[in-house]
């Protein structure tokens, strides 16, 4: 009598013979394993490919909201504010604005810090008369999402 690991013909498990099988199935196929070993190396690939691609999609969408969260817009429009304030006192004196920020600075020494969040620098345009002025800090280089200081109404506004 048989045990249920051993099939009737012989000694051998019966795994062994399914596998056994299955391996003489894939050698009588000719070129099946060229074309499943090609096939496979190229979903590896084409996985790769796309696992990257959205692992920088995920590195730049973290980075954007990094750059521009409502601490780092809070911390660059309190050093705006220090700006404003220059521009308004370079108004009272002049009677008019500064045709551009480098006029507030005493020599070689900046009165001024540059924002903290999105591009780190400050955007100045002032109307032709120099009667009104607005200053703005945006994320990147299509000025969205951005924050401005609208001189005429005297405050901040975000747009995002």
């Amino acid at each position: 009598m048989t045990s249920p690991l051993q099939c009737g013909h012989g000694t051998r498990p019966v795994s062994v013979i399914k596998t056994g099988v299955f391996q003489m199935t894939w050698k009588n196929l000719p070129g099946f394993r060229r074309v499943f070993t090609a096939l496979t190396w190229l979903f590896v690939c084409a996985s790769c490919l796309l696992l990257s691609f959205f692992g920088v999609v995920f590195a730049f969408l973290l980075h954007e909201h990094f750059a521009w969260n409502s601490s780092i817009v809070r911390e660059s429009k309190s050093r705006g504010d220090v700006i404003v304030g220059l521009l308004e006192e370079h108004h009272r004196q002049q009677g008019r604005f500064p045709g551009s920020l480098d006029e507030l600075n005493d020599g070689n020494n900046n009165r001024y810090q540059q924002p903290t969040s999105g591009l780190k620098q400050w955007r100045y345009l002032v109307n032709s008369d120099r009667s009104a002025f607005e200053l703005s800090f945006s994320a990147n280089d299509n000025h969205y999402p951005v924050c401005y200081y609208d001189s005429k109404v005297k405050r901040w506004y975000e747009d995002r």
